[in-house]
């Protein structure tokens, strides 16, 4: 017999105790494992976010060495002769480079020729350093022919050709980016001279275009000539004029806004021109590549002491890139495009666009007049004397609808529509006209 009083309690109550214990631990798994989880997660998320960055990374620099390379081309076809390896190459075309390896289009041993002899590269550096200084030399840069589809990789027929830049990992070799390069194509052209006021849309009330072609003492050898080209269907003079009547002896016929003192000498005669004014900026813009102008002036003198070095020559064509008024003296010869801008005189407080060739300057390509800024007015002039020529096209438009254009040309000066000279100075110059990725895939080489 059980004497003792609480045996019963106890008996219908099991013992507890570890009970805390055993749930504490259970709690501290289950948290462990998700803590572990969360570890996990971060980690491959942190593995996913660097090898992303890393493909960015490897993707921004191979875009910065293609850069490089087609920022540089257009100085190396410029007739450049680099000595690579002991031996002398020169590059006058796109054949020359698309020839200097056959296997493989790798061209990196002619840029870094190039970027040392610029200094901008030191002696024995790659182009790595530029575009990627902290990884060694991963990455080259080739080139191809793949447009014209003639079969031969390495012989340009259409002037359109592709760089591009190859990331090296070991033994196995990505393509990156590629940049397609193209000849600038020039804007259409209605005559040798183009006069666009305003906005080229032909605006009937404001358009203010004055032309003077004045005739000379001697009528058969002393007086200003504009001509064009009957056969490919280019006037003497292509004008944002919407009137019928041209006012021959400026009498002010109210008919007309344009004023020629004489018909005689422009051939094939004057036209209706309205192309619109971002053809002509695109033009200039896909030339300039964003750089700045090479002189900024209210007066630039070009002659036989100053500024020659600006204009180009015919075996290596130049774009010249100024604002403010050129003003020629002497004996010159430029060769390429001439682009002036215009120049904000706060003196004057007026701006100014313009050429006043004398003497014997005498240009082949493109001479482009621009007037750019509306807040201020000013005009664009023109103005051809002595035994001034200019062999290819001139090009002006204004953004001042009050003063418009003004073009003079007189004695024995001359504008002759001339075709070979525009391409002869656009032939050497190159626009981007594609950018892509490659193909992301790994191939072994």
């Amino acid at each position: 017999m059980i004497d003792d009083p609480d045996y019963c309690k106890r008996r219908g109550r099991p013992d507890e105790k570890g009970m805390a214990l055993v749930t504490a631990l259970l709690i501290l798994v289950a948290l462990t494992a998700l803590a572990l989880t969360a570890m996990t997660n971060t980690t491959i998320n942190t593995k996913i976010a660097g090898n992303d960055y890393r493909a960015r990374q490897t993707f921004h620099r191979a875009e910065g060495c293609t850069e490089v390379a087609a920022n540089s081309l257009e100085s190396i076809l410029a007739g450049t002769t680099l000595v690579i390896d002991e031996v002398s190459y020169t590059f006058n075309n796109i054949d020359d480079l698309l020839g200097f390896d056959r296997v493989d289009g790798n061209i990196t041993p002619v840029l870094n020729a190039y970027l040392q002899e610029e200094e901008i590269l030191a002696p024995g550096e790659d182009i790595n350093v530029l575009c990627n200084p902290e990884s060694g030399k991963n990455y080259t840069i080739h080139i191809r022919d793949n447009k014209d589809k003639d079969g031969d990789l390495h012989a340009d027929r259409d002037g359109i050709f592709s760089i591009y830049s190859r990331y090296a990992d070991g033994d196995k070799k990505r393509e990156m980016v590629q940049i397609t390069l193209g000849p600038v194509s020039p804007p259409p052209f209605g005559g040798a001279v183009n006069l666009i006021n305003p906005d080229g849309d032909g605006d009937t009330t404001k358009s203010n275009v004055k032309i003077k072609v004045e005739k000379g003492s001697d009528p058969e050898n002393w007086e200003g000539e504009i001509t064009g080209s009957s056969l490919d269907a280019i006037a003497g003079i292509a004008t944002t004029n919407s009137y019928t009547g041209i006012d021959a002896d400026d009498d002010g016929d109210a008919e007309s806004r344009i004023n020629v003192t004489s018909v005689a000498n422009i051939e094939p005669g004057i036209m209706n021109y309205h192309p619109t004014r971002n053809e002509l900026d695109e033009f200039v813009d896909r030339l300039l590549h964003g750089r700045d102008p090479d002189l900024v002036q209210k007066k630039i003198l070009i002659d036989n002491d100053h500024n020659t070095e600006l204009l180009g020559t015919a075996e290596s064509p130049k774009v010249t890139y100024v604002k403010g008024k050129v003003y020629t003296k002497n004996t010159v010869n430029g060769y390429g495009v001439l682009i002036i801008d215009d120049y904000y005189d706060k003196g004057d407080c007026k701006n100014i666009s313009a050429i006043d060739a004398n003497d014997r300057f005498t240009y082949h390509g493109l001479v482009i007049l621009r007037y750019r800024d509306p807040d201020h007015k000013g005009k664009i002039e023109i103005k051809l004397s002595e035994d001034a020529k200019i062999y290819g096209a001139v090009i002006a438009y204004s953004e001042d609808q009050s003063k418009g254009i003004k073009f003079t040309i007189k004695e024995s000066a001359s504008v002759v529509y001339d075709p070979e000279s525009i391409n002869n100075a656009l032939k050497k110059f190159l626009a981007k006209d594609g950018w892509a990725f490659l193909n992301n895939c790994c191939t072994s080489h």
